[in-house]
């Protein structure tokens, strides 16, 4: 989607008018001091929205910069600042629910907005404030007016038009107060109750049930379990057991997801972004839940025989469990949709002594516990680790191509024994297209990238990176990222060109995510052969890592065609 589109004599003389006016007036400065002042404010509006708009704005809140795309800010031409639906997630740590397109509750902390659609006043906490613009849609993409996040939600700052910088600063300190209970199914982001029968895949339907709880409620799929057990691309049988490196591979390669029951086998939906969660952070998981409807994480459920639950650890009346041994192992996949800081420790078998519990998401049908759901204690040995989140679902539009070597995901990690390290894939272009973003792992906090392209590869020595920096910014937390480039690229069809990402993560060694066949039957369908990845230790001398480490390095690229 392109909200405006400007010929390259227009765009130029615009820029230089708009330059000119911004840097010479502000929004405060200007009166009007004749009859036809309402026309010139009008036409300022819509000259000046068009100008931000073709520039793009850049986005930081409580001092740290978000990574936006092109459209998460927009200026309507009567003057309104809008962010949209996936900004406010995003960025602002909000949990989003729209319901049948005209009803929308915001959540974050212990605050709650509802607002319809077109209204002019919302209700924060049970108080109604006016707001002078409404929500609206822009092209089938939810816009949430600025004062939404300034007036409901509580924040300082906005956008600066001339510096194109939309600064916020949090003041309301409920927003980092979270509630001390809050259920995914109270907002209708609860999944249906699935059964795994006897297969070994309940790591295919917590996975496929992460992804309907963050299109709920806006969007209630049926996604297939089964075509994730039989395609997800390793080498093992996943109807008898399986992980999240499994799901994420098939998902981030867009394999899937396909509906239920579609014989076509079409993917509906594109997985974009994921994040980890570090282990037992309560508090973060707590935060994803609200946002994105639920965090998928690995437990052990201790049982009878491998057919019944052990009634040590589960108390069956209350669908309470915990296993506090510091010896378990995961061999179980669930998905956590809500929480109770005062369940009852007394409700548990054993010897729990604090109260709180997750609430959680089986794949044993609703027979299981109450309906399909438990509740795991705090206290818990593995409750709260391993923990991913699927944080970018976007439709299959999206891109019309994506370029990979990874087909399975992230297996190893290479690099120099220093934090930073430079990586790049050379591609063929497919069609004539326009190159948007590239994606990669970031497989630790705090993880600070550069990305440039190289139009024309003609061997290594083209592999520059005193270029143009296409992207750049600092991921907070570890996981796979989808980032626009700061402008298209054009290439044709044949075209050899290639992705360098210079990569800087704090700690770790070696910080490049590759896919590599590790000797194990697991990892034994991947395959080098003409594929072309390299790395470096400071931008300079190139190996191919196909030849000297048998491995593909984990850096997609994804395009639209011309």
């Amino acid at each position: 989607m392109k909200k405006l589109f400007l010929g390259a004599v227009a765009a130029i003389i615009l820029a230089i008018g708009v330059t000119f006016i911004v840097s010479t007036y502000r929004d405060t400065d200007y009166v009007a001091k004749n009859s036809e002042a309402e026309d010139s404010v009008s036409s300022w509006n819509a000259v000046k929205a068009t100008y931000i708009n073709s520039e793009g704005v850049s986005l930081s809140v409580d001092g740290s910069q978000i990574p936006i795309s092109s459209e998460d800010i927009y200026i309507a031409e009567d003057g309104t600042i809008l962010y949209s639906q996936e900004a406010v997630v995003s960025a602002f740590g909000c949990g989003v629910n729209v319901y049948d397109e005209t009803n929308v509750v915001i959540i974050k902390g212990s605050v709650t907005i509802t607002v319809d659609i077109g209204a002019v006043t919302m209700d924060v906490n049970g108080t109604a404030v006016t707001i002078t613009a409404p929500l609206r849609y822009v092209e089938d993409v939810l816009y949430i007016p600025q004062e939404v996040i300034t007036n409901g939600l509580g924040y300082s700052g906005g956008l600066d038009t001339i510096a194109l910088t939309a600064d916020f600063t949090c003041e309301n300190e409920a927003l980092n107060t979270l509630p001390s209970s809050y259920s995914s199914a109270d907002y209708g982001r609860l999944p249906s109750v699935k059964n795994q029968g006897s297969f070994g895949a309940c790591w295919a339907y917590a996975a496929i049930s992460a992804i309907e709880a963050n299109l709920l409620p806006d969007e209630d799929l049926n996604l297939s379990e089964e075509h994730l057990m039989y395609n997800h691309g390793f080498g093992v049988d996943g109807t008898e057991g399986g992980d999240q490196i499994l799901s994420i591979g098939y998902l981030l390669s867009w394999k899937g997801p396909v509906l239920e029951d579609d014989d076509t086998e079409q993917v509906v939906k594109h997985v974009q972004e994921i994040r980890y969660i570090e282990d037992k952070d309560y508090e973060a998981i707590k935060e994803a839940i609200i946002q994105y409807g639920s965090v998928e994480c690995s437990v052990y459920i201790a049982t009878i025989s491998n057919l019944y639950v052990d009634f040590s650890y589960y108390n069956y009346y209350r669908a309470a469990y915990c296993y506090p041994s510091s010896d378990a192992t995961a061999n179980h996949e669930v998905i956590i949709v809500g929480w109770d800081d005062d369940y009852p420790a007394e409700y548990f078998e054993g010897n729990v002594t604090t109260d709180g519990a997750f609430i959680c998401l089986n794949s044993w049908g609703d027979g299981f516990g109450s309906g399909g759901i438990f509740y795991i204690s705090y206290e818990d040995a593995l409750i709260g680790t391993s923990n991913v989140v699927y944080t970018k679902v976007e439709d299959a539009d999206n891109y019309d191509n994506i370029y990979q070597y990874d087909d399975t995901g992230w297996t190893a990690n290479i690099g120099y024994d220093r934090n930073t390290s430079y990586m790049a894939n050379v591609y063929t272009a497919s069609s004539d297209e326009t190159l948007e973003a590239v994606g990669f792992y970031a497989i630790g906090e705090d993880t600070d990238y550069k990305v440039y392209i190289v139009t024309e590869y003609t061997g290594t020595d083209s592999l520059d990176v005193r270029g143009t920096v296409y992207a750049e910014g600092i991921l907070e937390n570890s996981g796979y990222y989808t980032i626009e480039l700061s402008e298209a690229v054009e290439l044709s069809a044949g075209q050899s060109f290639a992705i360098i990402v210079e990569i800087n993560t704090p700690g770790v060694g070696k910080p490049i995510a590759c896919e590599m066949d590790t000797g194990t039957e697991r990892t034994s369908t991947i395959t080098t052969e003409n594929k072309y990845s390299y790395i470096s230790s400071h931008g300079d001398d190139w190996e191919c890592t196909q030849e000297t480490l048998d491995c593909n390095v984990c850096l997609k690229v994804y395009a639209k065609d011309r």
